[in-house]
């Protein structure tokens, strides 16, 4: 009777640590998918040149059209920014955020760029510039055959891990 308790003591353990192990995979794919559905929010915004809606204006911006991008930090691994590029500058000034993104249970932890070698990269700027739109990666046109990247891992399970990748032809894909 007492093996068969412990037996049935090891399986519960089993089952609820792979519960929780998927809850955490659930929770990053909404993370990872989000930020995904941002940078096509951003390229689509510029691909078709939509003029930002008054109501999201700051004082900076006017309502004309302009470059909209997403800004990741390694600094600030929980959230990221959403911006209309108000003086297209290809860079985020304080009047060009538009929406402060929190990601619920993941964390940003490394970025990569054409530009410089993965570890060197602690700030991420993606720009669409209409209307065609060019890509624009850090304040420069990213290159053919390039892509940047986005690592987001889940907060509590480490070893659960996507990446986002961004094409120079403005395609967004997750591994």
């Amino acid at each position: 009777m007492l093996i068969i308790i412990s037996i049935i003591g090891l399986l519960s353990t089993s089952m609820l640590t792979n519960q929780r192990s998927s809850a955490g995979r659930r929770q990053l794919n909404l993370d990872v998918q989000k930020v995904a559905q941002d940078i096509r929010k951003a390229q689509n915004s510029a691909l078709a040149s939509q003029l930002t809606p008054a109501s999201q204006l700051t004082p900076a911006c006017s309502s004309k059209i302009m470059p909209h991008g997403v800004i990741f930090s390694v600094d600030s691994p929980g959230f990221y920014l959403y911006v209309a590029d108000c003086d297209e500058s290809k860079t985020a000034n304080e009047g060009d955020i538009l929406n402060i993104v929190v990601l619920s249970e993941s964390r940003i932890i490394a970025l990569s760029a054409p530009y410089a070698p993965p570890s060197a990269v602690v700030l991420l700027n993606i720009f669409f510039n209409p209307p065609l739109p060019q890509l624009w990666i850090n304040g420069n046109p990213i290159p053919a055959a390039k892509a940047a990247g986005i690592r987001i891992c889940h907060a509590k399970f480490t070893t659960l891990c996507k990446t986002i990748f961004l094409s120079s032809k403005g395609a967004v894909s997750i591994q």
